[in-house]
């Protein structure tokens, strides 16, 4: 990728963070023994991977979409800023994580502020796509936010 980013590439990169989401959270339901804690972790990779499945149906329909910033080279490097920022848009760093966790406390933390990154990264990448593909992110950062109340729902359990 060069200094910017297409519309493409925003997307595929909403993608890569679900996939890192997914193996985040199959990992950390295999890993952990609490077994509320496993059923919200394995809850939250079937989630993701239904995520994926959303961000791929976007894809094929966001070809050279340029969104309706004033200055679309501006607005795509802030994304790719953002993007750069994400630890979860980097290959493989779900598993990385998920290895590196601890304990229960630690894994819901992390997985909140995962959660917190993608919400961010995905209401700007709103603004390369259609409408109509809007309306779907919109719905998964609806969900992503409920992701987030099911794990601090999951941390006051402790």
């Amino acid at each position: 990728m060069g200094s910017s980013f297409s519309g493409s590439e925003i997307v595929e990169l909403g993608i890569q963070i679900e996939r890192n989401g997914f193996d985040f959270y199959n990992d950390l339901a295999s890993a952990i023994k609490d077994e509320k804690a496993k059923e919200v972790f394995e809850f939250l990779a079937v989630e993701e991977s239904k995520h994926i499945k959303v961000f791929g149906k976007i894809l094929n329909s966001v070809q050279d979409y340029e969104p309706v910033e004033l200055y679309p080279e501006e607005y795509f490097a802030y994304l790719k800023k953002i993007a750069d920022q994400s630890v979860f848009t980097k290959d493989d760093k779900g598993h990385e994580i998920a290895s590196k966790i601890k304990d229960r406390g630690e894994a819901i933390e992390m997985a909140v502020s995962f959660e917190e990154e993608s919400i961010r990264f995905f209401e700007e990448a709103k603004k390369v796509v259609s409408p109509e593909d809007e309306l779907l992110i919109d719905k998964i950062i609806l969900q992503e936010e409920e992701h987030i109340k099911k794990l601090n729902g999951l941390k006051n359990a402790v």
